[in-house]
Parts: structure tokens; C-alpha cells; sequence
């Protein structure tokens, strides 16, 4: 059913540098709702190189949101205010709106931006938990001040807004206590491809690990995880590890330092869709050592095509491995030494039996088509913002 008009939402997405999948998923959902809503994507003020990498993904998604930047004065170098300009312009995209969609909470710029936006929009504002603010793990090993710092910013947002997404059970039953009043919309990302081919890689064992190399995605952990397997193998093997992403400087150099002393160690850095796709065709195991996550799109798209999986039993990751045994196993946090320990009995289970693993690959992936598909989670989202700003939807919601 076509709408008499087209819901407008302003999403909140911080800058390009903060990119990802959350982001990423937000232009998807664009190309795929184009006939129902119109998305604007509000991010602080952004140039160079880093606008050039918007250029690129405005090739990437055809279906392109409107993009509002905003600028801001820079105070001492720590702290970044919106412009009165910029403050204006956010007061009128939020008015224009049917729905505030925020994504994130940057102690700079943006922070200041969506408060101005939620004034007085409470009813029609949604924060997006996408990445889990309500994590432990997030805080784990920061300074106290900034720990204060940031949950303060965190509760303002939050205490701003009257609708909340979430895409976990941890998250939703922390919500449901402290924010009863408040709508909770329990909606899940969905695949990014729906055609995954499965098979299985009979000469070597691959396993993969792709992700931003940053602290939250655990590289520390990984590559404890990697130097404990190949000390059990000691070279005696057909198994490869393949590092696909990039990030922090020191975190690249540590992996470059480990490629150089192993053979068994593969860094792909950034790849394209075709490179990542083949990558998850011959995968044999899929690795996730994040200390937090909101629920992993790289961990779906893996299990698209049937990779087994094993993560840290944190929130989000546990979404995914529980529902199903089949789908991969979940370590006590952080314990590397278990994880390698299940690295080597995947290896193992392979190598005496590739007709059962390639039998259980299959399983893996019609479960995660049948929980993540376009088809049952997109009228969900739809659903999720024409009820925000107070209208039917044209699409039938799916359960």
C-alpha cells in the first residue's frame, strides 16, 4: 500500500570517521523503505578525505538519504559546540520531521545537537541502541572521571527520548526496568544478502575475522587467541587465520608483526563486497573476541552462509549463538585460552568429517535466513517509525 505521504525521519549518525555497520545498516534500510519513508542523515561537519569516503558511498547505495552538516566551534581542542547556525538548523529539521532516529551519543558536537533536536520532540524521538551504551564492558578499564563523564551524557539522551530500538535481550530487559514508561521496539538488523551460497573449502581451514580494528573489537584478544592455536599446531596444519579490517595504527602494526612471524596468518586490511563475499564463501570458522556489542551485522552475515561462530558470551553475540546450538559456541569473557581450545576442536571436527560440516553450515545459514531476513524484518521497521510519528503503516508487520 503506498502512503499518501512519505514519512520524513532525521537520523542522528555522528560523523563519517564513525562509520559502521549501525550507519551502514541505516543506508540500507534507506534503499530498501525509498517508497515509504524519506531519511535525512544529520552528521557533525566533515571535509577531505573524509567527505571524499561519503562520495564513495553515495556510489556504494544509489538511493542516497539528504545529508545535513553541521558545524561547530572547537573550545580548547576538548570540547566541540554546535554553531548557532547549525542549532537553528537541527531545531528546523526536527520540526519538519515525523520521527528522530539517534544512533549514537558523541560527547562533542552531536551530543548538543540531538538534545536541541529532542526538545520538546520527546514523543517522536527514538535512541537506537545499535551499539551498547549499557555495557559494562564499555566502560571496563577507563578513567573514573571519564566513566562519570560519559554515563552522565548517556542519561541525559536517554531521559530525552520516548522511544528506544533495541536489537538485544540484555538491552531491551535494562530498558524495561529503568524506562517503564517508554516504548521499547525490539526490531533486528537484517541481512545484507539473502543468496548466500554454502559450501566448503576441503584443503584448508579458514578462519575468519572481520572488523574494525579497535579496542572494543577485542584485537588484543585475537591475537592471544591466534598465538595460543598455532603454538598447539606448531605449524603442522592445514589451517589459515584471515584478518580482514583496519583501524587503530598500533593495532594494524601488531597484526603485521604477527603476519611476519607466521605463514598460517593472513591480513587482508579493507576489502570490496566481491573479495569480502568469496572470504565468507570459503570461510570455515567464523571469530568475534569483542568485549560489547549492540547485535554483530558481521556475525549475521557470516552465518548467512553457514559459518559456525564462536564469540565471548556478551551481550549481543548472545543473541545470535544461543537461539540455535548449532550456530557456534560462546566463551566465558575473556578466557582465550577456552576460545583457542574451540578453535582447535571446530579444526578438528573438520578435518575427521567435511560432509557433516558442510551439512551443519547448511543448518546454520536457514536458521539465520529464517530469523533475519528483509521479508520479516523490514515491515517491522517500517511499523517501528510510522508509529513513532503517529501514523499506520503501509506494510503488513510480520512477527
Amino acid at each position: 500500500m503506498q502512503p499518501e505521504r512519505k514519512l520524513k525521519v532525521a537520523v542522528f549518525v555522528g560523523d563519517i570517521q564513525g562509520f559502521g555497520g549501525a550507519e551502514r545498516w541505516i543506508l540500507n534500510v534507506a534503499q530498501l523503505t525509498k517508497d515509504y519513508i524519506d531519511f535525512t542523515l544529520v552528521m557533525s561537519n566533515v571535509g577531505g578525505k573524509k567527505r571524499k569516503t561519503l562520495d564513495e558511498l553515495k556510489k556504494e547505495y544509489p538511493h542516497f538519504p539528504e545529508v545535513v552538516y553541521l558545524d561547530s566551534i572547537n573550545i580548547a581542542g576538548v570540547a566541540m559546540f554546535p554553531t548557532g547556525s547549525s542549532r537553528k538548523r537541527v531545531s528546523e529539521i526536527a520540526a519538519a520531521s515525523d520521527a528522530i532516529y539517534i544512533t549514537t551519543i558523541s560527547p562533542q558536537v552531536l551530543y548538543y545537537s540531538i538534545l536541541e533536536a529532542t526538545k520538546g520532540n520527546r514523543a517522536k524521538s527514538i535512541f537506537a541502541f545499535h551499539n551498547s551504551y549499557l555495557s559494562k564492558n564499555l566502560y571496563a578499564g577507563r578513567n573514573p572521571l571519564y566513566v562519570a563523564f560519559m554515563k552522565g551524557k548517556v542519561k541525559k539522551v536517554l531521559d530525552s527520548v520516548g522511544n528506544f530500538h533495541v536489537i538485544n535481550k540484555e538491552d531491551h530487559d535494562t530498558l524495561s526496568r529503568d524506562y517503564p514508561s517508554c516504548r521499547i521496539f525490539d526490531v533486528k538488523i537484517f541481512l545484507r544478502e539473502e543468496d548466500a551460497t554454502v559450501s566448503i573449502d576441503k584443503d584448508r581451514f579458514n578462519v575468519l575475522y572481520i572488523s574494525r580494528l579497535v579496542r572494543q573489537k577485542g584485537i588484543d584478544l585475537l591475537l592471544d587467541v591466534i598465538a595460543r592455536v598455532n603454538t598447539a599446531l606448531q605449524g603442522q596444519n592445514q589451517l589459515e587465520f584471515h584478518i580482514i579490517g583496519s583501524g587503530d595504527p598500533e593495532n594494524e602494526a601488531r597484526i603485521k608483526e604477527m603476519q611476519a612471524g607466521s605463514q598460517d596468518v593472513k591480513w587482508l586490511g579493507f576489502v570490496d563486497d566481491a573479495t569480502l563475499a568469496k572470504e565468507y564463501l570459503n570461510g570455515s570458522l567464523f571469530l568475534m573476541t569483542s568485549r560489547w556489542e549492540g547485535l554483530p551485522q558481521v556475525l549475521l552475515d557470516a552465518q548467512s552462509y553457514g559459518i559456525p561462530s564462536i564469540t565471548f558470551d556478551v551481550r549481543g553475540c548472545q543473541d545470535v549463538i544461543s537461539r540455535y546450538d548449532v550456530n557456534g559456541k560462546l566463551i566465558k569473557p575473556f578466557d582465550t585460552e577456552a576460545f583457542a581450545a574451540q578453535v582447535l576442536e571446530y579444526y578438528g571436527r573438520w578435518k575427521s568429517d567435511k560432509s557433516a560440516y558442510l551439512k551443519m553450515k547448511k543448518e546454520i545459514s536457514k536458521n539465520t535466513l529464517a530469523d533475519y531476513g528483509k521479508a520479516r524484518i523490514i515491515p517491522q521497521m517500517v511499523d517501528m517509525f510510522y508509529s513513532t510519528g503517529g501514523k499506520a503503516s503501509p506494510l503488513k508487520k510480520s512477527v
